[in-house]
């Protein structure tokens, strides 16, 4: 091997590493577990279009009529979405990824290793990691949907026809959607200050996960749940990415299609050659923080709520990375947007509630997510049982940084007090069983969690925020029901809180569940 060509293994490799900039195991996949989950959803959605394309379905239905073709116009457009949502997202979160970091400079700045080859190997690693996530994201669905939709035609040519046309579309989709993201970086790293460039980035990650997720999430509402695209695709859906490239599969003129993918192709070189030998050489003088001199100044923690020097220092090592660090803060950040988005429309009574439950459970997720386990020796060397437990610190800083948002809302004292009863209560639901300073513990993700997560973000946003919406407004109705009910939300309070699982030592390192256990019968 060349090493030219270890020099693209590496950034390949590093892409999808399991460390971060330090050398410290994170939370973190594998490209082969990554490209498994990306293959995932475009399998699924094509599986779940049996259903509609079966023609042994559409007989027993009495469709005698049913146009394929014209009727997977709308999924078409659906995979379009899905293959853009998918890699500008991959990108977004790997963003800090696309350049070299400190750890690169100080390897390869020692080599006698022109940066101009440096720059042609990641750049060519770049390149190849597009085409396969283009081809991953979209293998399965150009199988199984083209031979779905030509089911009731019988012939090789029509499925060989809708195959290109679909594997078109949406690889030249994931394409636009990898080189626009790249450009981006391009851009804003071009012409942005170097000491604001972090900063600066975070909140285009942020807008863009949110921007890509609101996308989908409208995508399935609108389109999936009724089966149709709108009637006109005039206003503002011509400016619409997937709509110019679902002329592509429609056989229509795809040049607004091909002149976006064509610009944000030489907008990401023409930036990425422009900016990288200067990123290059200014890595040795870069921090890993987000404005660290900006944040000396007092940060929230009260010495009535955190009495020990022990929850004084969680607690401001808590609110350091979630200021600082560029991971965690575009995770909250992404979660809170959503939680705004969706929030939207709602009336003003829903609007305290949907926020906090947002807020909480995106606090507590980003809890789990590491931020330098190799540093948690400073935790390490405490007493092995803590007083206070990490579930009474991850308490009060909840509470710290959820109840004061409650006295936004232009809400009589009434609500806003059954709003704070509810929040505190979701807070000790969610802190239950928690035994981990935030941010500490090394842990890897499993499906199981993140199906759990989904299926709990869904159901509190459509039943159970409804529900206590309109508890509180019956309660808000007659000063005996809002008495009863602030009683009856303390009872509880009171029982969830009491009800500890033990006194348990701090835990560092959270281990899988054993695939198997033995029985020790001997």
């Amino acid at each position: 091997m060349t090493p030219f060509q270890h020099l693209i293994f590496h950034f390949l490799k590093r892409m999808f590493s399991g460390e971060d900039e330090e050398g410290a195991e994170s939370m973190s996949l594998g490209l082969g577990v990554v490209l498994a989950f990306l293959a995932a959803p475009g399998a699924l959605a094509s599986l779940f279009l049996l259903d509609k394309y079966s023609t042994l379905l559409q007989w027993f239905r009495g469709q005698r009529h049913f146009d394929p073709y014209r009727a997977s116009i709308p999924d078409e457009y659906f995979f379009i979405v899905l293959s853009m949502t998918i890699t500008g997202l991959v990108m977004a979160l790997r963003w800090n990824r696309l350049f070299p970091d400190r750890r690169d400079f100080g390897n390869l700045a020692v080599l006698p290793i022109p940066i101009r080859q440096i720059f042609l190997a990641n750049f060519t690693a770049l390149f190849l990691l597009a085409v396969v996530f283009a081809i991953d994201v979209n293998a399965v669905s150009t199988i199984f949907f083209p031979a779905f939709v030509t089911m009731s035609d019988g012939s090789f040519r029509a499925f060989f026809h809708t195959a290109g046309a679909h594997a078109a579309a949406v690889l030249s989709a994931s394409l636009f959607s990898f080189f626009a993201v790249f450009a981006l970086v391009g851009v804003l790293m071009l012409l942005s200050p170097p000491r604001w460039f972090r900063t600066i980035s975070v909140a285009a990650r942020t807008a863009l996960v949110i921007a890509l997720l609101v996308e989908f999430i409208s995508n399935i509402v609108v389109q999936l749940l009724s089966g149709r695209l709108p009637n006109h695709a005039g206003g503002y859906a011509q400016f619409l990415p997937p709509y110019w490239f679902l002329r592509i599969y429609r056989g229509a003129s795809a040049r607004m299609a091909l002149t976006a993918l064509a610009v944000s192709i030489v907008i990401a070189v023409a930036a990425y050659s422009l900016c990288y030998r200067r990123h290059f050489l200014r890595l040795a003088e870069s921090l890993d923080t987000l404005g660290a001199s900006r944040y000396r100044s007092r940060l929230p923690s009260p010495g009535w709520l955190f009495r020990s020097q022990w929850e004084r220092a969680c607690n401001l090592f808590a609110w350091k990375v979630l200021l600082r660090n560029e991971r965690h803060v575009v995770l909250l950040g992404a979660y809170l947007g959503i939680g705004l988005v969706m929030s939207a429309g709602v009336n003003l009574l829903s609007l305290p509630l949907l926020v906090a439950f947002f807020l909480i459970s995106g606090l507590r997720f980003v809890f789990d997510v590491p931020a330098a386990v190799s540093a948690n020796w400073v935790f390490r060397v405490a007493p092995g049982i803590p007083h206070p437990t990490p579930r009474a610190m991850a308490r009060r800083f909840l509470l710290c940084a959820v109840l004061p948002w409650q006295l936004a809302f232009p809400l009589p004292w009434q609500a806003i007090a059954l709003d704070m009863l509810f929040s505190a209560l979701a807070i000790e639901l969610l802190v239950r069983g928690y035994h981990k300073i935030p941010f500490t513990c090394s842990s890897k993700p499993e499906t199981s969690q993140m199906v759990i997560r989904v299926v709990g973000l869904i159901v509190t946003i459509l039943v159970l925020i409804p529900i206590l919406t309109g508890i509180e407004h019956w309660a808000l109705a007659n000063p005996w029901r809002f008495g009863f009910l602030v009683v009856l939300s303390a009872a509880a309070l009171w029982i969830a809180r009491g009800e500890s699982a033990g006194e348990e030592p701090v835990v560092f390192e959270e281990r899988p569940a054993a695939a198997f256990e033995l029985l020790k019968l001997a």
